[in-house]
């Protein structure tokens, strides 16, 4: 009798830790806003799900690489350096010595992206060569592509006047910050609602692969498209960020007819159903679909009701049986 309730609370341990476990890990197979609905929220969600509409992908503007026009150098062979010994790069123009720098080797950056390995070995090609003004422009054009190859579009790059010695140049390096967010377009859906989807805030850098990440979300709503680009801040050294907005009537209503059923219950089935893509104005999207097969009168409806949570930047998707 002992061993007996020993074992059967030893079972009902093991299954309440196993409870746990599952509800500890269950939250991985949730919806987020890089994964869909996982299939435990039911085999064949995808066939009796309600339709909804194809989304268009938005885009980012893309900068172009700076190219050195063919005999742009042409009157700019004057020598700044006989031989270039160190360049220090800054990203305040207070940080420039006017008198100049002396004792450098190598490559100095105040910024952690201008100390990675990859941009000293960008710069080190140019150490020991003699520099003139139109090695100057090649420099700073290599500096920017640099700067676009990390994801970081909009940047100055400047040889600001100073006294050059002992082979050492200073170069400011400021890469743009943001300056105002706008959203122009949109008809349908709050302007503050979309701005609220960017995770950029004023007086941050300009990461492009968050303004990719941050795009690709706003456009997962069917119901508009949305394409970013830059223009010129009225703050010095910001940039503005324009989302340009293309909505339409979040509403749509569909009726389907199929034979893809199951022997069960039947395999023509006909479906009616709406979507809402603006629920209450909060960028919720909602859509309701009934469908009917015609052996035994099989009826099923469904709810679908993904959620956007701008500040968690969560998606969430619920799935009701009515």
């Amino acid at each position: 009798m002992g061993y007996g309730c020993t074992w059967r609370a030893i079972g009902w341990i093991s299954l309440l830790m196993g409870g746990i476990a599952y509800a500890q890990n269950d939250n991985a197979f949730l919806p987020s806003r890089t994964q869909p609905p996982s299939v435990q929220f039911g085999q064949g969600f995808q066939d009796i799900a309600p339709s909804l509409p194809t989304s268009k992908p938005g885009s980012v503007q893309t900068i172009p690489k700076v190219e050195q026009p063919e005999g742009s150098s042409r009157g700019r062979e004057s020598i700044i350096t006989a031989e270039l010994k160190g360049l220090v790069f800054v990203e305040k123009e207070e940080q420039i010595k006017a008198d100049g720098v002396m004792g450098v080797v190598g490559v100095i950056g105040s910024s952690d992206l201008l100390q990675k390995p990859e941009f000293t070995k960008r710069m080190q090609r140019f150490i020991g060569k003699p520099v003139t003004l139109g090695g100057l422009d090649e420099i700073t054009k290599e500096v920017i592509n640099y700067f676009r190859d990390q994801g970081f579009p909009v940047v100055n790059v400047v040889v600001p006047q100073q006294n050059v010695k002992d082979g050492v140049i200073q170069i400011l390096a400021i890469e743009a910050r943001v300056g105002r967010v706008k959203v122009e377009g949109a008809r349908w859906f709050r302007p503050d609602n979309i701005r609220a989807e960017v995770g950029l805030r004023e007086g941050d850098k300009i990461d492009a692969n968050q303004l990719q990440d941050d795009v690709g979300w706003l456009n997962t709503n069917p119901f508009r498209t949305c394409d970013l680009i830059f223009e010129p801040g009225e703050k010095e050294g910001t940039t503005d960020l324009v989302i340009q907005t293309k909505d339409r009537l979040p509403l749509r209503l569909y009726t389907t007819f199929d034979n893809y059923g199951i022997d069960l219950t039947g395999k023509n089935r006909q479906s009616l159903g709406f979507n809402v893509g603006n629920l209450f104005s909060l960028d919720h999207q909602a859509g309701f679909q009934y469908t009917t097969a015609w052996k035994d009168i099989f009826l099923l409806r469904l709810l679908l009701h993904p959620v956007s949570l701008a500040q968690q930047h969560d998606h969430l998707r619920k799935l009701y049986q009515i």
